[in-house]
């Protein structure tokens, strides 16, 4: 076989007109709240209940194979929460760090446990940090309010547009007290969060909270799978932090914006997380583009993004030698790389 026809294979196993079709209309359905808020001049709270589908959608790849609509619907209770505290909560205070570690226990533990809950809580995590400083016109209790309500629309979006998946997921026995690899990474996910919120302190911009959310996003229970994970994530991340940044210049065009994000997100959809660098770039340039205190050049806002996510790998990289060599279990086959 020559190699062209190997890439046109590739390419047909890749974009399918079921596939095209299914990933067009989550492109679409998740952007429409943006979309009706423009032409009723709410552009912005469209956004914010897009922002809340965005992230829900997000999580999934294959929908939970036993408990669907439950599932859906604890992931949107704990996007809600975890949005609307971070959007009452001020940087750099107490409580800030507060919950911080509270949000990373979370991720920590579910990704120990390696359940369908742990992805909506790792990204209910970047949630928080990303809700944090986004006060909108109307105030922080509307941001939660429709950040809620993108949440609810979300269960339907995913509901309908994914498929079951075909195993059940694999997951792990929890034991804080005796395993000390489970420590060691219960530890680092602790360093990383506290070293990240105290430089996100210090950070000029409109979106410091990115640079701790980037360090979470590589932690993984070992030295390995860590390891991996910025190999197979860096690229993708820089790329689409400044990609963000370049979506945000855009913002005070509305329509060019949205369509912006929606071409993106139909790409994440057609690539899926089994191409990680793309559907990366995807998830980092859509997540960033939802930041309504941001204006000024493109350039530097996308040199921000790009330092904050860089920063944030520097961040995983000093507490790559607490993680455990060797993991005790396999990572399942149908649970999700981000």
């Amino acid at each position: 076989m020559t190699k062209e026809h190997t890439i046109l294979n590739n390419l047909t196993k890749l974009v399918t007109w079921g596939k095209t079709a299914r990933a067009l209309g989550i492109a679409l359905g998740t952007v429409l709240p943006w979309i009706i808020g423009s032409l009723c001049n709410q552009s912005q709270n469209g956004s914010i209940i897009s922002f809340g589908s965005y992230l829900l959608v997000s999580t999934f790849i294959f929908l939970p194979k036993d408990h669907t609509f439950k599932i859906l619907c604890l992931s949107a209770i704990i996007f809600s929460l975890f949005a609307t505290v971070g959007i009452f909560t001020t940087l750099g205070s107490p409580f800030f760090f507060i919950f911080a570690l509270f949000a990373a226990a979370t991720q920590c533990i579910s990704e120990l446990r390696n359940n369908h809950l742990r992805m909506p809580f790792a990204l209910a995590t970047l949630g928080y940090f990303l809700s944090i400083n986004q006060i909108p016109e109307d105030g922080p209790f509307f941001y939660a309010l429709f950040f809620s309500v993108g949440c609810i629309w979300g269960i339907f979006i995913t509901y309908f547009g994914f498929t079951k998946e075909t195993k059940p997921l694999h997951t792990n026995k929890i034991d804080l007290k005796n395993n000390p690899e489970q420590q060691r990474f219960t530890i680092s996910i602790a360093i990383t969060t506290l070293l990240g919120g105290i430089i996100a302190c210090f950070s000029p911009g409109t979106h410091p909270c990115w640079l701790p959310a980037a360090a979470l996003r590589v932690i993984k229970p070992t030295q390995e799978q860590t390891i991996y994970r910025i190999k197979t994530r860096i690229t993708g991340s820089l790329l689409g932090a400044a990609a963000g940044g370049i979506l945000l210049g855009l913002s005070p065009i509305p329509w060019l914006h949205i369509l912006l994000v929606c071409l993106v997100m139909f790409i994440m959809q057609i690539a899926t997380a089994k191409r990680y660098g793309i559907w990366t770039f995807c998830l980092t340039a859509v997540a960033l583009a939802f930041n309504f205190p941001a204006t000024g050049d493109i350039f530097l806002m996308a040199t921000d993004r790009v330092l904050l996510t860089a920063g944030g790998i520097l961040i995983a990289l000093t507490v790559l030698l607490i993680l455990p060599n060797e993991p005790k279990t396999k990572e399942d086959s149908t649970s999700y790389p981000l």
